[in-house]
């Protein structure tokens, strides 16, 4: 339990888990930025050169609108082989020789996956898409994040820090946990978002059209 315990004992003590995540591995906190960075310039150039938007980040952004009408029970089955594949490349990660490379390599890519999310997200659907894009992470990534932390931090450390039951059951139950967020509570976030977007559209033609009524 001593894993667990050092990470609450932090948390109480006024530490964030970025923080927590920062002290120890401040390499892969570069890397992850930098990642993130390269992937709002590189989609950026790629738009302005070829007037298109990657197909994985269309991909996500059309797979978050229509999620809002995807049966959870279906949908469930889609995030475990998601998720678990995200977990099985960190761990694959952690068994290869040059460790340390392995984790950064991972934690750069998923920046630039964000950062190209992002961007396409704007280009894509304007601000509602950024919107979208963020409430489409919540509020499973709550949960997601403090995993990936764990399981990445003791590899890059490895052999200085232990792997021990509890992280095990830490990393098992947050995943768990967030799997069943992002099938069950993110499509409600979802709706409630995209309520208020419509809400939001509504109000702005209204004023439009009085204003043009007026002049």
């Amino acid at each position: 339990m001593c894993g667990l315990h050092n990470i609450m004992n932090y948390l109480k003590t006024g530490g964030s888990l970025l923080k927590y995540f920062k002290k120890r591995s401040q390499l892969l906190m570069i890397a992850l930025v930098a990642g993130f960075l390269f992937g709002i310039i590189y989609t950026n150039i790629v738009v302005k050169r070829t007037g298109a938007i990657t197909g994985i980040c269309h991909n996500y952004i059309l797979e978050k609108f229509e999620k809002t009408n995807v049966v959870s029970n279906r949908f469930l089955l889609y995030v475990i082989r998601s998720r678990l594949l995200t977990l099985f490349t960190i761990v694959l990660a952690g068994c290869l020789k040059w460790k340390k490379t392995g984790v950064i390599l991972w934690c750069g890519w998923t920046g630039f996956l964000f950062g190209t999310l992002i961007v396409s997200s704007i280009i894509q659907v304007g601000a509602k898409g950024l919107l979208v894009s963020v409430a489409g992470m919540f509020p499973h990534m709550l949960f997601y994040i403090p995993a990936s932390a764990i399981l990445l931090v003791y590899i890059y450390n490895y052999p200085q820090k232990q792997w021990n039951w509890s992280k095990t059951i830490f990393v098992v139950l947050t995943v768990f946990i967030g799997m069943v967020l992002e099938c069950y509570m993110n499509p409600i976030v979802m709706k409630i978002i995209m309520k208020i977007i419509l809400l939001i559209i509504t109000i702005i033609i209204i004023l439009l059209i009085k204003i043009d009524y007026h002049q």
